[in-house]
């Protein structure tokens, strides 16, 4: 965003892309949260003993990944 921002120079058409970019962002995430949620919502209803796997495997699996990120930035921040 910041490399395109730098292009425009009307700050108001500056703002404009803001906005457009922010409310994209936000309908973005919230279609892929939907996307998700579907087969989740399904699973629980119908596979109830998978369910809190499924859950427990997300769950840990994205807090691993969110270390994993987390010290990879920390180890170059103390290059």
């Amino acid at each position: 965003m910041l490399l395109v921002l730098s292009t425009i120079r009307l700050p108001s058409l500056a703002f404009l892309y803001i906005l457009v970019f922010g409310f994209g962002s936000i309908a973005g995430m919230l279609l892929i949260s939907l996307l998700l949620a579907i087969p989740m919502q399904w699973a629980a209803k119908n596979v109830a003993s998978g369910y809190r796997v499924v859950q427990t495997a997300a769950g840990v699996l994205s807090c691993v990944f969110g270390i994993y990120l987390g010290l990879g930035i920390l180890s170059h921040l103390l290059e």
